[in-house]
């Protein structure tokens, strides 16, 4: 198969698997956090045994005090999918908000080339995103990571079918 087909071939699981994950945010959204969770410990674990392994080299410790936080994040992620939900949901909103802040005042930097507006409006929108999520977080935590997936799907899919058809 040409390297056309296969994008459209990709280009439609991403807009369906974006689909799903839109219509059904709240399992797609535990899934994630159940990775995470996984990736947290595994990667934990990794960095424990690269500590124990280079121990004679002078940051082993802090590699060793940096692997056990990881690790005990991923079991903390594991053991209460729920509240590691919220929290993850907590970081997002945080990440969106300062975005936005740093992105407001970096429009106000470049306002004499006439390019702030759109940072402006872009650090606007992941700031009020961010306060949006943080202020009910009860309703926001099940469903936000799912929804971000689903967008990045949806976004994916359609690149996929454009450089397809860019291929004609």
């Amino acid at each position: 198969m040409s390297n056309r087909v296969w994008l459209v071939l990709l280009g439609i699981l991403f807009l369906l698997g974006g689909a799903l994950t839109l219509i059904h945010p709240f399992p797609a959204s535990l899934t994630i956090e159940l990775f995470a969770g996984w990736a947290f410990l595994i990667l934990g674990g990794m960095q424990i045994i690269t500590a124990i392994r280079h121990r004679a080299e002078g940051a082993a410790l802090w590699l060793l005090l940096l692997g056990g936080v990881m690790a005990l994040i991923g079991v903390e992620l594991l053991r209460n999918p729920l509240g590691g939900l919220v929290a993850l949901t907590v970081v997002v909103a945080v990440s969106f908000l300062i975005s936005g802040l740093f992105k407001l005042f970096i429009g106000r930097m470049v306002q004499p080339a006439r390019l702030g507006w759109g940072v402006m409006l872009s650090g606007g929108v992941s700031a009020l995103l961010g306060v949006i999520v943080l202020a009910d977080l009860s309703t926001s935590a099940p469903v936000l990571l799912g929804v971000l997936l689903g967008i990045e799907m949806l976004s994916t899919g359609v690149t996929a079918l454009i450089m397809a058809a860019a291929l004609r």
